[in-house]
């Protein structure tokens, strides 16, 4: 009995103390100047689909362990509604929700998982994000760049493919247009500390 008390014990003090990380709490804002856009093409023409920042949530609980040139987040994601995004006409707005199954997945969740500075320059970080996107998640190393002056300014570019997400890249006027595989997501956001 005092042997299985012990390991008990044991067992209980290695999950509290195990490999457990505290985290820091800061709040931010992204400013409605803030981009984040949709870039693709057909073998026609290119299209943007250009996010409406005022219509998302932007103020965005940030929770961080800051490790020598790294930095950890845990539950830090942006949700931004499939339907904020204006692709330029009525047309190209459904076929983009439709693309990317709204109506099953209403959301595009952009999650923070870790930051790496770069040893050569401070403004230089590789961000590793989860995209969750029509019922797929996806892992991504994303080359970003980071000014801080009044407030902070966070841009960079990704390119990824529909089919990484399991999308096929439609075709409209009986297969004579064809969408691209390849988009490219463009983030260029200010970002203001509330706490």
């Amino acid at each position: 009995m005092y042997r299985l008390a012990f390991l008990l014990f044991v067992i209980v003090l290695i999950s509290m103390t195990g490999s457990d990380i505290l985290y820091n709490k800061k709040t931010v804002k992204i400013l409605e100047h803030s981009q984040i856009n949709i870039l693709g093409s057909t073998n026609v023409n290119s299209f943007t689909c250009e996010l409406n920042v005022s219509e998302i949530n932007s103020v965005v609980n940030v929770y961080y362990n800051k490790n020598q040139r790294k930095i950890l987040f845990d539950n830090t994601a942006l949700h931004i509604d499939v339907g904020c995004f204006d692709c330029g006409s009525r047309l190209m707005n459904s076929d983009f929700k439709e693309l990317l199954k709204k109506d099953i997945y209403p959301e595009i969740v952009l999650e923070l998982k870790e930051i790496a500075m770069s040893p050569k320059n401070n403004n230089d970080v590789l961000a590793y994000m989860a995209i969750y996107l029509a019922g797929e998640t996806r892992l991504y190393s994303f080359p970003l760049k980071v000014e801080n002056e009044d407030q902070m300014h966070i841009y960079g570019c990704l390119s990824l493919t529909l089919s990484d997400f399991n999308l096929d890249a439609p075709t409209k006027a009986l297969g004579l247009i064809v969408v691209s595989d390849q988009i490219e997501i463009n983030i260029d956001l200010l970002v203001n500390p509330l706490e």
